[in-house]
């Protein structure tokens, strides 16, 4: 099938993709439903020509280490399992950290990168972009939260914290034949307390 999946509906990855590979069919998956296409069968997902993995599924930040580790992980591996094909193009659009990197605070690293070694390990055809804070052209981030996370990621975007790729770098970086370099494996260090997406993030600044 000459299709796109798109696990996440971030519109900014979505139309960046469908311009680069000139493609009008698509199908898109909110994170939170994922459990519904893994529980029903939809013959308009299956066979795909390109899986992209991007966003992340930002309610798990108040759950239970579990269900965290279930919604972020092992969800998107089952439902992956389910539609993929042995043709099919796996995209994941990855966060950037050092490769020797052996631990973090911040469930959301914790989950992205043990996403990426889970996917290294049950497909072939993957392809793992990692990427700074996406921006738009003209400089302004482009990054999912309320008032106060965009506030805080502009103050810390000034100051140097946070490191920051517009969308034509990004561009660029995925037209690169780069090979997939996620074997790190992090040891997590308070990840099993549920706390608001905004404390994840000033923990993953200050402390990694």
């Amino acid at each position: 099938m000459n299709k796109i999946i798109f696990l996440g509906r971030s519109v900014k990855f979505i139309d960046i993709f469908l311009n680069k590979f000139h493609n009008k069919s698509y199908y898109v998956i909110p994170w939170r439903e994922i459990n519904k296409f893994i529980d029903h069968d939809y013959d308009q997902i299956r066979n795909p020509k390109i899986i992209v993995i991007c966003g992340y599924d930002y309610s798990s930040s108040y759950s239970n280490y579990e269900n965290y580790i279930e919604s972020t992980v092992n969800r998107p591996i089952k439902l992956i399992k389910k539609i993929n094909s042995v043709k099919t193009k796996i995209i994941y659009i990855n966060t950037d950290y050092k490769n020797t990197k052996k631990y973090t605070f911040s469930r959301y690293l914790f989950a992205k990168n043990l996403l990426a070694n889970h996917l290294i390990r049950n497909f072939k055809n993957v392809r793992i972009i990692k990427i700074q804070t996406l921006t738009d052209n003209n400089g302004r981030l482009l990054i999912y939260g309320d008032f106060f996370s965009k506030f805080f990621f502009g103050i810390a975007k000034y100051f140097g914290l946070i490191k920051t790729i517009s969308i034509d770098e990004f561009i660029k970086l995925i037209n690169k034949k780069n090979p997939n370099d996620n074997s790190c494996t992090m040891r997590s260090i308070f990840i099993k307390i549920p706390r608001p997406l905004l404390l994840d993030r000033l923990l993953r600044i200050i402390f990694g």
